[in-house]
């Protein structure tokens, strides 16, 4: 017989359903044989491999129903077709007697789908009637026969698609238990496969597809981790607490029992907080799980310079009385002790409640999420790179604070900014992140919550709109195992390894003896700068002596500019204080002060200045304490088969390299899977009485405390929490272009305009204060007395939504226009001229005003971003006016800046479109010589904007 290859994609359904309609697929995973010689019977040899397997034929006698579904699905697997059962009775004692096995294409097609979705029906089996079909029976003595054989198709074989049938796809045991510790080490479901693939040496091998393969990470999810994000959340810290009566968690939840915040911090955590309870980090700007809830970490810093979680809470709001709960359960967790200081975001809820919770703690705002708004506040001013040097240089360059004082002055009246409102809220809260003003308090290095931040980093690629709590917790837990075995690495090199010294200096080789390897470092780049450093001895009083150290600092450019640093050395006490405050500020002695301490010949610094949260010498004792990771170890079964795997791979490691050992090995594992499938397979045969225990649950009925005060007993199911609703505007569908934002913020809302016209006024359009264009494109609609003028607002990112106003009669823009206009109000003329996205009332504009010299004032009146939606709009009219539209375009291109913030992301697409417009337009037949040399002018101008 010749088969033909015909593709099979299909939904296998098997057992009986309504109507005789298979609904469920049959999944054959044994290979069990059993081969009785003894008894006058028909017999068959079942293979692997490449041998055929017998043709199916009437009074073949099988030992057991198993036996007879492995025999027939590997005959379907041979010839290309899939197998279900059909039918199925029992006697009177529920004992199957009789079943028919048929080809999956038996039947006919049902008329309707069966999917609720209309507009999107499932994939249905392609029956064609086949009555291929083999029927059992059962005899007294427990045997089977074949009664009826039918062979025959009425379709297509495939043999080598056969292993797309669902039937036929099994993952075994060993792939199950591989795929789900490849799944909790964190590899992708793609690549989880990928590596089965490798392994078997193509995708033809494998008895499974990544469909399959996904199908069983989730449902394997499911059992891990549970459904319910509350429950299984609060079954995990059970579990926790179980492991270490160190394991803090609180659970906040209102009337309902439904989760509100939540917060752990593991007994590890809690023991490293007594060493570096000086400074911490706090951050909620990571999202992590389909309920939207912040995740907020408190991550210090250890002494090798590594973040170190100090514990962190899920939140369901971002409010002050939030954050209060948080740090009051924070505070009692770490029995009271508050932080010497805190680094966060500028936020008002916060800073409420840290002062609230913490108030003897010095807060600080993080630095660099201020610095970062310099572009959104100052980006329309002609003079923002001046403004941002200045600002940088008041920050960065004030050592003390009468001299920020003084730079902030002079920076407010040179560029006149007295009425900046960001500026001046900045300056009424600049004890909070002023460097100036933060000398007096340790910060271990920190100004930023960057440290936060590449907390959340770590989450990157594993956690997801539809991550559950219990899945981001189990993420926090591979983050906590992941910085233990940093800091138990970084611990063995700074005892083990030593970083040879730079220099001969006896202070050097002071620090090298006591400092972990980490913070060597950072003490030997300051030996390293002494070179640059030139110190002169100014005054004397007393102990004290004042002296005067010039750096010569290195600037982008191979410039060099000289900073001087006061520093102040005690002779009496070995003291020294430098101004730069870099060992108040980050615990590492700067070279200013290492510079005088070499002048006056000390060989050993005091020991104030050496601090012990840096040292490696010391025995820290939560470095004994081990973390609760909630390990995944599987049920016994599969504890049991990774133990034969673990001895198979010792016996083949054993065996590999001599072909005789190879042999003996091979026999005995035949020997041995002949014994278990012959005992299976009895086992199988055999009716299985199952015996109804009664099993008592006892419950503890712990108590979980509500924070209204209602006590809940620990049998009622802790519900999901609702989806949060985040701070600030929610987040767009899509990444909308920062020249976007500008616009739209830029645009004044419209207001519709009503009035109210009589019939004849809506019978008559008076349009002859509009500009030909413009009244063409007035679409009126007599409609209950009103006229709907249709209208489209553009966008930057090239979107226009249609707005529809409803007027009494047309609108005029001219006469708003020219009111802006003689107000001087340019920036917002162009943007409502822009906004109607008609180039004739932009020409009109154009046209009112003298173009050139608005661009050449100083501040210019004009936005960049306005600059380059203008020139857009002029491009899409380049055939109306040309002379006078090229010398526009050409003033216009000459002002914009491609490196502004607010448009960098859209100058190079824009400008090439405007580009391939103009080389189109100088090849036209009617273009004159004139109109020529303008469009090579405006694409010369372009050009050099853009290389």
């Amino acid at each position: 017989m010749a088969f033909n290859l015909y593709p099979y994609f299909i939904d296998v359904d098997g057992e009986d359903g309504e109507d005789g309609e298979p609904n469920e697929a049959m999944m054959f995973s044994s290979d069990e044989e059993l081969d009785d010689k003894e008894k006058k019977v028909v017999q068959y040899k079942m293979i692997d491999g490449d041998e055929n397997v017998e043709e199916p034929k009437k009074e073949m006698t099988f030992s057991s129903a198993e036996e007879v579904r492995t025999y027939y699905r590997k005959y379907g697997k041979q010839l290309g077709f899939g197998v279900l059962r059909r039918c199925l009775k029992r006697d009177e004692d529920g004992q199957v007697r009789y079943m028919i096995l048929t080809c999956i294409r038996e039947g006919a097609n049902k008329g309707e789908s069966s999917t609720s979705n209309a507009m999107k029906p499932t994939p249905k089996i392609n029956r064609t009637g086949c009555c291929a079909r083999i029927c059992v029976t059962r005899c007294d003595n427990g045997t089977w026969y074949l009664s009826k054989v039918v062979l025959e198709h009425n379709h297509i074989l495939s043999p080598s698609k056969t292993r797309f049938f669902r039937c036929y796809k099994n993952i075994n045991c060993s792939a199950k238990r591989r795929i789900e510790l490849n799944d909790i080490a964190g590899i992708r479901a793609n690549k989880n496969f990928n590596s089965l693939v490798v392994e078997m040496g193509g995708f033809e091998s494998l008895p499974f597809g990544e469909k399959d393969c996904r199908n069983f990470i989730n449902k394997a999810r499911e059992l891990r981790l549970g459904k319910g994000g509350g429950q299984a959340l609060y079954d995990y810290f059970h579990r926790m607490q179980d492991q270490n009566d160190g394991f803090y968690y609180m659970m906040d939840m209102d009337d309902n029992c439904r989760l509100r915040n939540v917060f752990w911090v593991d007994a590890r955590s809690r023991a490293a907080y007594e060493f570096f309870a000086d400074v911490i980090t706090f951050d909620t700007t990571y999202l992590t799980n389909r309920y939207d809830m912040p995740f907020a970490p408190f991550v210090g810093v250890n002494h090798h310079g590594q973040s170190i979680l100090f514990g962190a809470g899920l939140l369901s709001n971002e409010d002050t009385d939030t954050f209060v709960w948080l740090f009051e359960s924070w505070l009692k967790c770490m029995n009271g002790r508050a932080p010497g200081a805190i680094l966060t975001d500028q936020s008002r809820a916060m800073k409420n409640a840290i002062a609230r919770v913490f108030p003897k703690t010095r807060h600080r705002y993080c630095l660099w999420h201020i610095m970062r708004k310099l572009p959104e506040k100052f980006a329309k001013y002609e003079q923002y790179a001046d403004i941002k040097r200045s600002l940088h240089t008041c920050l960065y360059d004030s050592q003390t604070v009468e001299e920020f004082e003084e730079n902030w002055k002079i920076l407010i009246e040179s560029y006149q900014l007295q009425d900046n409102a960001w500026l001046n809220g900045l300056y009424s809260d600049r004890t909070f992140w002023v460097p100036a003003y933060m000398k007096d308090t340790f910060w271990a290095g920190m100004n930023t919550t960057q440290r936060s931040e590449s907390m959340n980093a770590f989450f990157d690629g594993y956690v997801h709109s539809q991550t559950t709590l219990k899945e981001f917790v189990d993420q926090f837990d591979s983050a906590l195992r992941k910085m233990v075995e940093r800091e138990t690495q970084s611990d063995f090199d700074s005892f083990n390894r030593t970083i040879p010294c730079r220099s001969d200096f006896s202070l050097e080789k002071q620090f090298q003896n006591v400092y972990t390897n980490t913070k060597f470092k950072e003490v030997q780049d300051q030996f390293g700068k002494l070179i640059k450093c030139n110190n002169s001895h100014l005054k004397s009083e007393g102990a004290i002596s004042t002296y005067q150290v010039i750096e010569s600092v290195s600037l982008p450019g191979n410039r060099m500019i000289d900073k001087i640093f006061g520093v102040f050395f005690n002779e009496d006490e070995f003291d020294v204080k430098c101004t730069c405050a870099m060992f108040e500020l980050r615990g590492i002695l700067c070279r200013h002060s290492i510079s005088v301490l070499l002048t006056k010949k000390v060989t050993t610094v005091s020991p104030r200045y050496i601090l012990d949260r840096w040292r490696k010498d010391i025995k820290r004792k939560y470095t004994l304490i081990k973390s609760s990771y909630d390990a995944f170890v599987g049920n016994p079964a599969d504890q049991r088969h990774d133990k034969m795997c673990k001895n198979f791979e010792e016996l083949a490691s054993l065996t590999k390299e001599s072909v005789e050992h190879f042999m003996d090995v091979m026999k005995n594992v035949d020997m041995l899977k002949e014994k278990y499938r012959a005992l299976k397979s009895v086992a199988s045969s055999q009716p299985s009485h199952h015996n109804s225990l009664a099993v008592a649950s006892s419950s503890c009925n712990e108590v979980i405390q509500i924070s209204d005060g209602l006590a809940v007993q620990s049998n009622n199911k802790v519900l999901t929490p609702i989806k949060v609703r985040r701070v600030g505007k929610p987040p767009s569908r899509r990444k909308v272009p920062a020249v976007e934002k500008a616009t739209k913020k830029l645009a004044k809302k419209k207001v519709p305009i009503t009035t109210k016209a009589t019939h004849d006024q809506h019978n008559t359009c008076q349009t002859s204060s509009l500009p030909a264009a413009y009244g063409q494109n007035c679409q009126l609609n007599h409609t209950q007395g009103s006229i709907f003028v249709a209208t489209r607002a553009p966008t930057l990112g090239g979107h226009h939504d249609s707005i529809l106003t409803q007027v009494g009669v047309p609108v005029d823009p001219t006469n708003k226009l020219s009111k802006l206009v003689s107000e001087h109000k340019y920036e917002e003329a162009f943007t409502a001229a822009l906004q109607r996205c008609d180039a004739s009332i932009v020409y009109w504009l154009c046209s009112q005003v003298d173009l050139r010299w608005i661009l050449s004032l100083n501040p210019r009146p004009l936005s960049q971003v306005v600059l380059l939606h203008l020139l857009r709009q002029l491009t899409y009219g380049i055939n109306n006016n040309k002379p006078q539209n090229f010398g526009w375009m050409t003033d216009v291109a000459n002002a914009i800046i491609p490196s502004d913030p607010m448009i960098a992301l859209q100058v190079r697409p824009i400008f090439s479109e405007i580009c391939t417009l103009l080389n189109h337009q100088q090849y036209l037949p009617t273009i004159t010589g004139v109109e020529l040399s303008s469009i090579r002018l405006l694409m010369h101008v372009i050009c050099s904007k853009i290389t």
